[in-house]
């Protein structure tokens, strides 16, 4: 039962009711229909799409709040749609000497987006950041504006100021709440979420930036990922449990549905020489 008017609206919207209809018209409710995984990443999106238009304000309808005292449009935490499809992406590889593969690499780590990532995807990601200069009091991102790309810092130094409600003058100031240098990152947000910016960035001095955008990050990582699915699936049929003194493959003991949803949860992980995979008496779960 929806008790918002503005929902009530929303949902009256002939495009939304064409989507609900597509999704429940002569379907079970118990999804007995869904048969593979194709069919149900078809049911997902779908749904997904229904939610994203549900619950995402329209320009005219979307709030203001207040982020550390600065008056911007609200985020919502639905993940863009991109343009780029990664099946009709092209990689462009940008030239980079040892210093900045390392210095991305080491900005990247420790950020929760680039966490999930393989070795594998990771150095195909440093290929395609670009590179980006700016001079001494030029703005490389505005508050408020939607984010779109996640930046490394080679060289210089910025800013990182607010727009922010000041009490006493009962009046908006600009403030520095603090700086970026050398081996800095920002942005990574913009990679995941279509969200305004909170803050605004200023060159300080003159500065040398490496850039990747959403769209680049998502069309690649969806083009690995389906490369990756292909070679877990092969490798998995090649997989064989010694039973009854014979061997008893993976693909003959599971149904087509389980094979698939098993190959869509398997990850694969990276190892350097010397490390250990497992150690005696620790408790096994993989």
């Amino acid at each position: 039962m929806l008790s918002s008017q503005n929902n009530v609206t929303k949902l009256n919207n002939k495009e939304t009711i064409s989507l609900l209809q597509s999704i429940l018209a002569n379907e079970p409710i118990d999804g007995s229909d869904i048969s593979s995984l194709d069919d149900a990443r078809q049911e997902l999106k779908r749904l997904r799409q229904l939610v994203d238009r549900y619950h995402t304000p329209t320009q005219q309808q979307q709030p203001q709040q207040q982020i550390n005292n600065t008056a911007v449009a609200r985020p919502h935490r639905n993940a863009v749609y991109e343009q780029i499809h990664s099946n009709q992406y092209i990689k462009n590889n940008i030239p980079k000497n040892d210093h900045v593969r390392k210095l991305i690499k080491t900005a990247s780590r420790n950020k929760i987006l680039f966490q999930e990532n393989t070795h594998e995807e990771i150095e195909e990601l440093i290929n395609i950041f670009e590179l980006c200069e700016f001079k001494s009091g030029e703005k490389v991102i505005t508050q408020g504006q939607l984010g779109d790309s996640f930046y490394v810092v080679e060289c210089g130094e910025l800013i990182i100021h607010v727009n922010a409600w000041n009490g006493t003058t009962k009046s908006y100031k600009d403030e520095i709440v603090g700086k970026y240098k050398d081996g800095a990152a920002f942005g990574e947000l913009a990679l995941i979420y279509g969200s305004p910016l909170v803050a605004s960035i200023t060159c300080e001095k003159d500065c040398k930036l490496w850039r990747i955008k959403r769209s680049e990050y998502r069309a690649l990582i969806g083009q690995h990922r389906q490369k990756l699915e292909k070679e877990i699936m092969k490798f998995l049929t090649k997989i064989s449990i010694p039973r009854n003194k014979r061997d008893n493959f993976f693909k003959d003991i599971f149904n087509p549905i389980q094979f698939e949803a098993m190959t869509s949860v398997v990850k694969q992980i990276s190892f350097e020489a010397g490390d250990y995979i497992i150690r005696k008496n620790e408790k096994g779960d993989t």
